[in-house]
């Protein structure tokens, strides 16, 4: 701010301000300046300053944005990091859409986006999950897993067992 007088000339050191803005803070703050002149005449100001948060936050997915999923493990989501200017912590809202079918191959996707609580949306973030049988069938031997038997016998083997997380059935050979 500036001040001058007819008389007294330029009076800009004898302003006197009085309000402050905290920028940590969102809201509307007054700043007012007022000055005399040598006379006692006064004149003063407002000026009225808006401190906003026009930033969106971000998100960034833990465990990346495609995940390969074994079939028939139940879907865990490992999660986002979310940044923002101004908030921490609370007052920021993270939506999320989509399912994870652990039950049946294939690629299914799950969106998110943040907002926080001055209106600010995150773009759109997916994550891409391929659910599919990557773990192979398990052989469960029957009887000792070690044996021993008399020389010009016959050996009998006890047999095994055979099972799959994805196939019913399971060839052996």
């Amino acid at each position: 701010a500036t001040a001058y007088d007819y008389v007294d000339g330029n009076l800009t050191s004898q302003i006197v301000t009085t309000g402050n803005v905290n920028t940590n803070i969102v809201g509307i703050y007054k700043i007012n300046y007022s000055v005399s002149d040598f006379s006692g005449n006064s004149s003063s100001k407002d000026r009225v300053v808006h401190v906003v948060d026009t930033i969106a936050p971000t998100l960034q997915l833990k465990g990346g944005d495609t995940i390969a999923w074994t079939l028939n493990k139940p879907w865990v989501d490992p999660g986002y990091y979310v940044f923002d200017n101004y908030y921490k912590g609370s007052g920021i809202t993270i939506s999320s859409s989509g399912n994870v079918d652990y039950t049946k191959t294939g690629t299914y996707y799950v969106t998110y986006m943040a907002e926080d609580s001055s209106g600010n949306k995150s773009v759109i973030y997916t994550r891409v999950v391929t659910v599919s049988d990557n773990e192979g069938p398990t052989i469960t031997l029957k009887g000792n897993m070690e044996e021993t038997i008399e020389g010009n016998t016959v050996y009998t083997d006890p047999g095994y067992t055979a099972s799959d997380n994805y196939d019913p059935t399971v060839t052996v050979t």
